[in-house]
């Protein structure tokens, strides 16, 4: 032990995080111990018993067996450790640990790591990158830290191992990490199988889209244009039967959000929202819409949104960009468009709208995330039958205390609008539900409340959105859309003839003996992927068409290198994964040229329309 290792230890830690660790001395509690082998342990007195951290005999033995459980990692593997203690195992467990691999070390109790900070050098772990040692027990702070780690390349390849007795000495805290990791890992599968359901379906609905997008609005005309502006945003859920009527009242004092869902809902009302937002890329999003689908409020998009919504639509459009088609959108429309945080739902959504346009206070209605008086929507919104899947329910904190029935799609969109109110600093968000769910960081009213607070200044609304169309009127040559597809399907014929020469001597190579093969038989792969590199560079709409695949290899375990593999393994793996990026690189062009083709053939009529600034008013 050193109080100078200590004070380095503090010193490096400070520096990384803001924070001190205090030196906590020796008490009945905590106690460090001499081990057989001349190490140190650490003795937790636990109720009425006394508990070692480590093993009294040989720690370092008892670290090298921890880490040699450990199975089936490789270099890109999320490393979750619940319980630091003095950190034989962590020191064991950086031997074979990547640059590429994150470390998440959970230490609940900060008198451990001091602890620790006294009896081993740990600025190394403390200067190295994608790295963090979280001390405490709180969610909120521990739910923030998974979502700078986690996300949708990495929440399959997660190892959440716990040391020691870490689990039964702090299991509240273990239970909230337990649960804070398998929320994120749910997010992003869901995120993932989203994309990978609907990844065609994008790909269609851009171009499919693109003959309204070039000649309508981005959502950058409408950035900060409502600055102090209320906005509410109204969500279908049970509660809004309750005070959907008091939304008569915001006329022109504030904004009104609507989803298609709640659309009927507000026009049987006589409320007309001043906003329709439409997300979904799925038939279900014009499903919702059926009954007021050529309405002609103000719409906002994005690119990749169901195209029957967006050519039913008789108003004005703003698109919001996705950061896999800036490439596409900027060599079709060069406008200038954002990408917006749009969460998982209509919901999430619209409350980034909301921020982007200037708007505050937000103010939630609808949005139970809960089953509130056992219904699942509002009954003014709802469609058809709708059914629930009774194994997946879950008790969280209600609005007004107590708990309250949620299931796990609803909690990601909890989640998500509790972490996007948490860096929203300087705005106020108010929950008018009057039910469900308590969304942490919102201040709760009733909707009448609301109005009456802050509704206190009238608007023209219609006029401003006139005034920002005039301001950003753009013209654009209908011709010029066509030779920039062409010029684009001639850019796809050459990739698919470099996927085809690369795979065809791809084939060659896996023929050989796999003894026989070297590295020098993967570097003419080089000559494809540095021609496929500046076909990227010149047009980034290629990379744009290209990035599912991209991301599906890169993410695909089966082609992610393992520490310790031999020069075979690594070279057969790099055979394997060219070949499976080269197949899918044929099946994606073959798919964006049909795509390209039909607008091509069967939407030039339309183009022509659009192009004379035509707008079909109901």
């Amino acid at each position: 032990m050193s109080s100078s290792l200590f004070e380095k230890n503090v010193s490096q830690y400070c520096k990384k995080y803001g924070k001190i660790i205090k030196n906590f001395t020796d008490t009945s509690n905590l106690l460090l111990e001499k081990t057989k082998d001349d190490c140190y342990t650490l003795k937790l007195k636990y109720l009425d018993r006394e508990l070692y951290l480590h093993s009294k005999y040989s720690p370092i033995k008892e670290a090298e067996r921890f880490v040699e459980k450990i199975k089936d990692f490789n270099i890109k593997t999320v490393f979750i450790i619940y319980g630091m203690g003095l950190g034989y195992h962590i020191l064991e467990l950086m031997k074979y640990l990547h640059e590429e691999n994150s470390l998440i070390i959970i230490e609940p109790n900060e008198e451990v790591l001091s602890k620790a900070f006294s009896v081993f050098d740990w600025t190394k772990l403390l200067n190295r990158k994608k790295t963090h040692l979280f001390t405490g027990t709180d969610r909120q702070a521990i739910n923030l830290l998974l979502g700078e780690f986690v996300d949708i390349t990495n929440a399959e390849n997660i190892q959440f191992l716990t040391f020691s007795q870490y689990d039964k000495i702090y299991p509240e805290f273990y239970k909230v990490v337990y649960e804070e990791i398998k929320n994120y890992v749910s997010l992003f599968k869901i995120s993932k199988n989203t994309k990978t359901h609907f990844w065609n379906k994008y790909n269609e609905n851009f171009f499919n889209n693109l003959t309204k997008m070039v000649h309508e609005h981005s959502i950058n005309d409408l950035k900060g244009q409502f600055n102090n502006v209320p906005a509410f945003i109204v969500s279908a859920g049970p509660s809004l039967d309750k005070n959907i009527k008091a939304l008569r009242q915001v006329q022109n004092r504030g904004l009104i959000f609507s989803g298609g869902r709640t659309l009927t809902a507000l026009i049987h009302n006589n409320i007309r929202p001043h906003f329709i937002v439409s997300m979904d890329p799925g038939i279900a999003a014009y499903e919702v819409l059926q009954e007021h689908k050529k309405h002609d409020i103000p719409l906002i998009t994005t690119v990749v949104s169901n195209d029957e919504v967006i050519q039913a639509h008789q108003g004005d459009q703003f698109y919001i960009a996705n950061s896999e088609y800036t490439g596409l959108i900027h060599y079709f429309t060069k406008k200038e468009m954002d990408i917006l945080p749009l969460g998982a739902s209509v919901a999430n959504a619209s409350a980034a709208i909301a921020l982007y346009l200037g708007c505050n206070p937000i103010i939630f209605v609808g949005q139970d995330l809960a089953y509130t008086d056992g219904k699942y929507h509002a009954q003014s919104c709802q469609i058809g039958q709708e059914e629930t899947d009774e194994d997946d329910r879950f008790e969280v904190e209600g609005i007004y205390g107590g708990k309250v029935w949620t299931n796990s799609v609803w909690y990601t969109f909890l989640m998500w609008m509790e972490k996007f109110i948490y860096h929203s600093s300087g705005k106020l968000f108010i929950d008018a539900t009057e039910g469900g769910a308590k969304i942490h960081g919102t201040e709760i009213l009733t909707l009448k409340e609301s109005i009456e607070k802050y509704c206190q200044k009238t608007f023209d609304v219609d006029e401003k959105l006139k005034e920002i169309i005039s301001n950003h009127e753009k013209v654009y040559q209908n011709e010029k859309l066509k030779t920039l597809l062409n010029n684009l399907k001639n850019n796809l014929d050459k990739l698919d003839k470099i996927s085809d020469k690369a795979l065809k001597d791809l084939e060659e190579v896996y023929h050989c003996d796999i003894e026989s093969i070297t590295i020098e038989h993967t570097r003419p792969f080089r000559v494809f992927e540095e021609q496929i590199n500046k076909m990227m560079k010149d047009n980034p709409g290629i990379k744009d068409i290209l990035i599912r695949v991209f991301e599906e290899i890169n993410s695909n375990n089966d082609f992610i290198e393992k520490v310790n593999e031999t020069e075979k393994e690594k070279l057969e793996k790099i055979i394997k994964r060219n070949q499976e990026f080269y197949r899918q690189i044929k099946i994606t062009v073959k798919s964006i040229e049909g795509f390209i083709e039909n607008l091509i053939e069967n939407q030039l009529e339309s183009i022509k329309i659009f192009g004379a600034r035509i707008h079909f008013k109901s």
